[in-house]
């Protein structure tokens, strides 16, 4: 059996090769994610798609990247739980998504902080289950970007995102903005770490006008994330201002807090 140290040397050589891959993956498809920005028609029509296909995407997502992934700890916790594909299946017709989550919930189909960072063994009635952080990924998933967790409770975490997620995370924001009629209004964010929300304005397309960080100086693994969406800074149909350029973000250093 390979020792702690060949697997840690095989997972980091794995992590390195998924980076490499992530690093060609980016510039190829950003482009593409950012000529086209939504508009509030299409906000609507994504956010209304996602909730009436919510219990098939659900079973579609379980039996692609759980039941047909033996490694899964998803799949142990709900064998331990007795319930097999079919079952699944058959609860959410009767119980809707909520329900049979919460129904799986209550037979011990979950995972908490501690588990998940590792702090604790599962233990399930008699049954104990042991695994890494990384078997809870999606197996399907072929990330643009890896950034990791601040680490405050804990080991850093490495979370994977794919411009699919930032265009759901758009489409949410879009439908907020047009819930407060806020679609016109200029954005500052305060936020330490800038991708997130400039990927999913840029998606929109509109940029906000500063962004201001509680952090001084910013760290320099944050810096490059306003040139990600500089090749969006030209006039847009999206559901910012029509016919407006977005504006170029750029960090903005914070102000001294009063005490």
């Amino acid at each position: 059996m390979p020792g702690p140290n060949l697997n840690s040397l095989s997972r980091r050589l794995r992590e390195l090769g998924g980076d490499a891959a992530m690093v060609a993956r980016l510039p190829r498809d950003l482009p593409r994610y950012l000529r086209n920005p939504m508009n509030a028609d299409q906000v609507r029509a994504g956010i209304a798609s996602r909730l009436t296909g919510r219990p098939e995407r659900l079973l579609a997502t379980v039996e692609q990247t759980i039941y047909r992934n033996p490694r899964s700890p998803y799949l142990a916790l709900l064998r331990m739980a007795g319930c097999e594909l079919g079952d699944l299946r058959a609860l959410v017709r009767r119980e809707g998504v909520e329900g049979a989550l919460q129904i799986l919930a209550d037979r011990g189909v979950y995972v908490t902080f501690d588990e998940l960072k590792g702090r604790r063994e599962v233990v399930r009635g008699s049954q104990r289950l042991s695994f890494s952080q990384q078997e809870l990924d999606n197996p399907r998933v072929r990330p643009h970007l890896i950034l990791q967790t601040g680490g405050s409770g804990g080991r850093p975490s490495r979370v994977r995102y794919t411009l699919e997620y930032f265009e759901d995370w758009a489409a949410s924001f879009g439908i907020a903005l047009q819930a407060h009629h806020a679609e016109q209004a200029d954005h500052v964010y305060w936020w330490p770490v800038l991708f997130h929300g400039m990927l999913a304005s840029a998606r929109l397309g509109h940029l906000p006008i500063a962004w201001f960080y509680p952090l001084h100086p910013l760290p320099r693994l944050r810096t490059p994330s306003a040139p990600l969406t500089q090749p969006s800074s030209r006039p847009t149909s999206g559901c910012g201002p029509p016919g407006r350029p977005p504006q170029q973000s750029h960090p903005v250093p914070q102000p001294a807090c009063p005490d």
